[in-house]
């Protein structure tokens, strides 16, 4: 049957319709009087940023920087006519524009190198999405969550197809592309935890998302997760990640038979795991192996002070984001060190360092204040302890957590509902016949 539908809108947002079929058109569907394409678009893009960041760190093909140049492009306007009497954009501003410009401008006077400065420097301005989240009401704690559960799951099966001999790790075409890019590192072994290294450089997010999976009471989704972290080979990650899980469960479940029981399993289970696999043996292979990394993070911080000590005026001023200081622990001329928050010191000066940890605690302080989202928290601190051995704090990948968090104290973002899925919920198909 052909059906043909003439739509004419009035300005009183009223319609008329007129059709040449017995159809009826139940009164509650609302068609709207005209598309609002930019929320679509602003959704689109932080889509692709936030898919670019997580599994693409090192923007091979430009989706992260090339879709935050729009972002930011578009929304000019809007960035720069906000409410200052609002708590969150004064403490935007200083992180997003201020302190960008000038230690960029800064570094520049220091090093004369205008592009690595800027590439170094810029990441700042991340969070200055946050005033095109809050005008478009983007659910953008929704958005980052999905990312991260596909790499949890990409990890996990790619580990799967190892475990049942249908694919290695180092046969895996994803996994080996993403080494030779340097957007990962993979190995499997007993030197490492749990016999898998299985490392994109994002992985450490994936701690912020266990509360978001367990405040919405999908227990297996955080299990993924904390699979995920244990997978990437990391002691850190693991640690970390196994005790955001335990915490949050012991805060989440109201009852003391419950939470007893689980701390019992789990120390059941660890047992176990202990006895039927040897872990001990395994892991103290790990941590000879490790040994070594923990030896160069213990030179490297004496090398920290040794250019300060050469240089004292360069711990208030800075010695630029690219510049390099010997380091001893690696016997090489570095300019990025494991040690993020130093190294951030080392780059950046005494007073604009301070003036950044203030923008990295906003977020907590304010969910303090409102005394709720406690798990959320707890993840926030645990990513930033893991920061100290990570160089992950002032980088697109810590700046994006930050803008999380952002959203998360500030606008209470997973209650937004998706442009998208509003664009296909306009219709009910079910009832357009009776």
């Amino acid at each position: 049957m052909n059906v043909f539908y003439d739509f004419t809108f009035m300005n009183s947002n009223h319609r008329k319709l007129k059709h040449n079929t017995n159809i009826r058109i139940p009164d509650k569907i609302k068609l709207p009087n005209r598309i609002y394409i930019m929320p679509l678009i602003n959704e689109i893009l932080l889509w692709l940023y936030t898919f670019g960041t997580i599994f693409n760190p090192y923007d091979n093909f430009m989706l992260k920087k090339g879709s935050f140049v729009l972002l930011i492009a578009i929304n000019i306007i809007n960035i720069i006519n906000q409410d200052l009497n609002e708590d969150e954009t004064a403490i935007v501003y200083l992180f997003g524009i201020v302190l960008p410009v000038y230690t960029i401008f800064k570094s520049y006077v220091l090093t004369h190198n205008l592009i690595g400065n800027l590439l170094s420097g810029y990441t700042g301005m991340i969070v200055l999405l946050y005033f095109i989240i809050k005008k478009y009401n983007i659910n953008f704690v929704r958005i980052l969550n999905v990312c991260l559960l596909l790499l949890a799951f990409f990890l996990c099966f790619s580990a799967l197809m190892d475990v049942l001999g249908i694919m290695t790790v180092f046969q895996n075409p994803v996994l080996h592309w993403m080494h030779n890019t340097e957007n990962a590192d993979i190995g499997r072994g007993s030197q490492y935890f749990m016999g898998y290294y299985l490392f994109i450089k994002t992985t450490p997010m994936m701690i912020v998302g266990i509360p978001y999976q367990m405040m919405k009471k999908k227990y297996h989704y955080a299990i993924i997760l904390l699979i995920a972290l244990v997978l990437s080979g990391t002691r850190a990650n693991a640690i970390l990640g196994m005790g955001v899980f335990f915490v949050c469960y012991i805060i989440k479940e109201k009852k003391l038979v419950n939470r007893v029981g689980i701390i019992g399993l789990a120390i059941a289970f660890a047992v176990f795991c202990l006895i039927k696999f040897d872990l001990i043996s395994v892991y103290m292979d790990y941590a000879r192996t490790k040994g070594s990394g923990d030896k160069i993070r213990e030179y490297t911080l004496p090398s920290i002070f040794m250019s300060w000590k050469l240089n004292p005026i360069s711990f208030f001023t800075g010695q630029g984001y690219t510049s390099s200081f010997y380091n001893f622990g690696r016997q090489r001329w570095e300019d990025d060190v494991e040690l993020a928050y130093w190294n951030l010191l080392r780059r950046v000066g005494f007073w604009c360092f301070i003036a950044m940890m203030a923008g990295y605690i906003a977020p907590a302080v304010h969910l303090l204040k409102k005394k709720k989202l406690s798990m959320m928290l707890i993840a926030y601190l645990a990513y930033m302890v893991g920061c100290y051995v990570n160089p992950l704090l002032y980088t697109s990948t810590g700046v994006t957590i930050l803008l999380y968090m952002f959203c998360v104290s500030y606008r209470n973002a997973d209650t937004r509902r998706s442009v998208i899925k509003s664009i296909f919920d306009t219709y009910d198909v079910k009832e357009l016949v009776e």
